[in-house]
Formats: C-alpha cells, structure tokens, sequence
C-alpha cells in the first residue's frame, strides 16, 4: 500500500480481517502524471464552480418548503461548489422513500440509510482509529453528526445544465416532495 496509493480490499471500508491489516494514515498520494494533469485541471477550477454555483442556485430557488425536509445549510454560500443538494427527511423510511422516488424520474439521487455498510468518511466506522485508541466509544463520540450523514439524501448536479434544465430539475423534486411530504407556505 506504501506505494499503491491505495487500500486494495474486497470491501475497503469493513473492519480489519486480520490483527493489522487496518492502520491510521492510509497513506493516498498522486504520481507525479497524475499531479501534472492537475496543474492544468486547476485553471478550468474558477469556471466549473461558477457554473456548479449558477446551476445550484437556480435550482435551489425553485424548490419549496417542506415539513419533513431539512436543507443542508450552507455556512458559506460563496464558498460551496454546488455539484449536488443535499437534505435530511424526518425519517430513514422516508428517506429511502424519497430516494427511490427520485431515481423513477431519472434525478442521480442517494441514500445511505441507517443499515449502510461501514464508511470512513464517518468516524464510528473509522476502525482503526478506535483499535488504535480502545478507550473511545464508536457510538458515543459524534452521535448527531453520524445520524445526520446517515439520513442524507443527495441529489447530483450537472454544471452544464441550462435554466430549462434547472427547472425540469426543480419541478421533479418539488413534485417527489409534494407527494410524501407536506408542503409549507413560506
């Protein structure tokens, strides 16, 4: 792996299969063609976030209120990339609901669910972490954070889609949300 930049194994993320096979540090780092290629990836940067932003904020201005729904909240509008919605439902059956939905009208939607499989972008599945550290609690330490990645349905965008893109877009999600959820006027 020192030199793989990678962690090669059936299910990456699942618990160790063998005393150390897991270790804190997974040690990912670019080739230097790969760090070339960036260098000139990162000119187009200001232009594909722009139009991430545009194509977000469009559509985020179509969508309504809902009850059950909870936005992402955003801490820095102008510093957010805008290449997918994200929103919490009351409810992991809700979410799946509403996941399932939204891929029947063709929306690239996703839901983890309370039964996910291990994740490391979540703490308590961080194994070696806790192996390493055995006095912490998996499910004590982020209890929130871990629900809230948990019930997360997300929704990609496309940086290319025009404002009648943006609408359609915005008309599939309110019609999904209208039908499981109640509507706020707002």
């Amino acid at each position: 792996m020192a030199e793989g930049g990678g962690l090669w194994r059936p299910d990456r993320c699942a618990p160790e299969r063998y005393e150390g096979e897991l270790f804190v540090g997974g040690n990912f780092r670019l080739s230097e063609l790969e760090s070339a290629v960036n260098v000139v990836q990162l000119r187009k940067l200001p232009e594909i976030v722009a139009r991430h932003r545009a194509v977000w904020r469009n559509i985020r201005a179509r969508l309504g209120s809902y009850k059950e729904i909870t936005w992402q909240k955003s801490n820095d509008p102008e510093g957010d990339i805008g290449y997918m919605f994200r929103f919490f439902p009351a409810s992991d059956e809700l979410g799946c609901q509403l996941c399932e939905a939204l891929v029947a009208m063709g929306l690239s939607a996703g839901y983890r669910g309370q039964n996910a499989r291990p994740d490391w972008h979540v703490q308590r599945d961080m194994f070696p972490l806790f192996r390493a550290f055995p006095e912490l609690n998996r499910d004590d330490i982020c209890p929130v954070g871990s629900d809230l990645f948990d019930r997360r349905v997300t929704i990609d965008l496309n940086q290319w889609w025009t404002p009648e893109d943006c609408e359609l877009f915005a008309f599939c999600i309110n019609d999904v949300l209208s039908t499981y959820c109640t509507r706020m006027d707002t």
